[in-house]
């Protein structure tokens, strides 16, 4: 693995040599859109950053190559404990769908060609987006130097996470992992300071748990995926059931809990409740997040809580 120095702050810093092997730039999703092209203030930061890195390298391979210059992965499906963005026919639009289209609706194909742009559209969570990133495109592909993009506040987990995930053994194959990765913090922009303390406190818990207890005691592939099928909310079979069984109006209202879902987007960013954007998906988000709150205060009084789940809001 590469040194802790191997986290840049800008596109600038990378040297010449380290873009010039990339294989792969992965730009990490973590909140809902508000239209089918337009995810969180701070994705769309990861995305340009993504961007940027990708015309650098475009420049820098022989005669602009595509074949020389890396791919661009989208991830994330959606946020484990936020609605979906629906489409007209009513299907889910992915935050990588999202994040994709973002990249293509501002940049030209001559700077960034669609054929270099993948979505993975599996996981819910950080682990998750390192573990399918891993196990459906890289070890598939063959793509082993990567650059992962992620904001600052987001950094620290995620890093600890895809080293943990990248690092892993295939299973009984004893000679290691073969990926160098290499990181760059993208800044903190459309969170409210309430909202950026809530986040801070949920990451620093969350890359904690990583450290202390999830990569020491998985740390083979086959017993990451034994952990997400047996403790993760949208994983496990068992949790699934019990997940579509139980009303999440049963949960109990808590406003700091409010605060770090309206963090995720969903039409509010955390610094106000529609992120300045008049967009109607934007509306319909907020009115969706404020009529679950109000679900809680009325149907609390008539049915007993039910035990929470954990799982969701400690890995995402």
């Amino acid at each position: 693995m590469p040194p802790r120095e191997a986290i840049f702050t800008s596109h600038s810093e990378i040297p010449d040599a380290t873009l010039s092997s990339l294989d792969a730039i992965f730009v990490l999703g973590g909140g809902v859109p508000s239209s089918f092209a337009d995810p969180p203030s701070y994705v769309k930061s990861r995305c340009d950053a993504a961007a940027q890195v990708y015309i650098r390298c475009s420049r820098l391979a022989k005669g602009g190559e595509e074949d020389q210059t890396p791919a661009i992965l989208t991830l994330s499906a959606g946020t484990a404990h936020m609605p979906q963005l629906l489409s007209s026919d009513g299907l889910p639009v992915w935050e990588s769908t999202a994040s994709a289209a973002y990249i293509l609706e501002q940049y030209s194909a001559k700077q960034i060609p669609p054929s270099k742009i993948f979505a993975e559209t599996t996981s819910y969570d950080t682990i998750s987006n390192a573990y399918f990133a891993r196990t459906s495109f890289t070890d598939v592909f063959g793509w082993d130097r990567i650059l992962v993009v992620t904001t600052e506040f987001h950094m620290a987990r995620s890093k600890a996470i895809f080293d943990w995930i990248f690092g892993a053994k295939r299973g009984n194959d004893i000679s290691g992992s073969k990926y160098e990765l290499y990181y760059l913090s993208t800044p903190n922009v459309g969170l409210s300071k309430e909202a950026l303390e809530v986040r801070r406190q949920h990451e620093a818990r969350g890359k904690k748990t990583v450290l202390t207890k999830l990569s020491k005691q998985y740390t083979t592939l086959p017993a990451v995926l034994e952990f997400l099928t047996s403790n993760h909310d949208f994983f496990s079979a068992s949790k699934l059931v019990e997940r579509a069984a139980t009303s999440a109006a049963s949960n109990v209202f808590d406003p700091r809990s409010m605060a770090l879902k309206l963090s995720y987007g969903g039409g509010g960013d955390g610094s106000n409740l529609n992120g300045g954007n008049g967009n109607s998906s934007a509306h319909l988000g907020v009115i969706v997040l404020a009529a679950v709150a109000m679900g809680v205060l009325v149907i609390k009084c008539c049915v007993p809580s039910t035990r929470a789940s954990r799982h969701s809001r400690l890995y995402k």
